[in-house]
């Protein structure tokens, strides 16, 4: 019958052991469940990145059309400004001329 004891004894620290093995399992399956949350929320908050930078490549394209299309206008204004610099001197040289033609005319 000791024979008998002993198995018992050790059948029964078996179980007490996998009881402790199974408890700690299941608290490693609790933290690991919160770190999938966690994970999810993180996957949510990536994709939301994503799409909202998508968006903004679209509007950055925008946006540099834009600055190309104004750049080209400032060219404009730039010519033209050198054009009016130009028609100012003959101007002010046609206006002087005159004046002296006044002066001299009486």
């Amino acid at each position: 019958m000791a024979s008998d004891d002993l198995t018992l004894r050790v059948l029964i620290e078996i179980r007490e052991q996998a009881k402790q093995t199974n408890e700690r399992l299941e608290r490693t399956n609790e933290r690991l469940d919160v770190v999938v949350e966690r994970l999810d929320g993180q996957d949510r908050q990536l994709a939301q990145l994503n799409a909202e930078m998508g968006g903004m490549r679209v509007e950055m394209g925008a946006v540099h059309t834009e600055l190309v299309a104004v750049h080209g206008v400032m060219k404009d204004v730039a010519q033209a400004m050198k054009g009016r610099r130009k028609l100012e001197a003959r101007v002010d040289r046609c206006e002087a001329d005159i004046a002296e033609l006044k002066r001299k005319l009486g």
